[in-house]
């Protein structure tokens, strides 16, 4: 198990009308073809904030994270707080049981994300069973992103 700690980031979401030119304009604005996930989010009930057992497939490689994060409900940039530990199948499997049990589920979402990265930002080009196509933009401060690999080197 991996704990990285108390994270954030900014992000914005929005429904995407016209799924290659998304792509198209990913592609020429990172000059790669992105990377493909696909994606599995448990959802669980909780007091505070949202609570997701997430499974990740990437060129065959498979993880698994524990994310409790805090964000809005308002329409455009949010920031979100979150908290995260990696783990193997086993962990995974064992605390999706626990959290079944002990919380309830809330809902499971399962999508294909092409991935992009165009300087800071994150680019999801998001695929989602039954609800449709999205697009979502993510940034990650430079403060940000040192604090997390600063706590990585403490840890080795």
């Amino acid at each position: 198990l991996i704990f990285e700690g108390i994270m954030r980031n900014i992000e914005i979401k929005a429904a995407v009308s016209n799924w290659d030119e998304l792509i198209r304009r990913a592609k020429e604005a990172s000059g790669t073809e992105g990377v493909v996930i696909e994606q599995i989010d448990i959802f669980f009930n909780s007091q505070n904030g949202r609570l997701k057992m997430r499974s990740l497939k990437t060129e065959g490689k498979e993880s698994h994270e524990l994310i409790w994060y805090e964000r809005s409900d308002q329409e455009g940039p949010k920031l979100s707080t979150y908290d995260k530990i990696t783990m193997d199948q086993k962990h995974c499997d064992d605390m999706t049981t626990l959290l079944r049990h002990s919380n309830g589920v809330r809902g499971e979402v399962r999508k294909a994300r092409t991935l992009f990265l165009v300087g800071q930002t994150r680019v999801h080009c998001d695929r989602v069973e039954g609800l449709g196509e999205y697009a979502e933009l993510e940034w990650f401060s430079v403060t940000m992103s040192r604090s997390r690999e600063e706590r990585r080197l403490r840890r080795n």
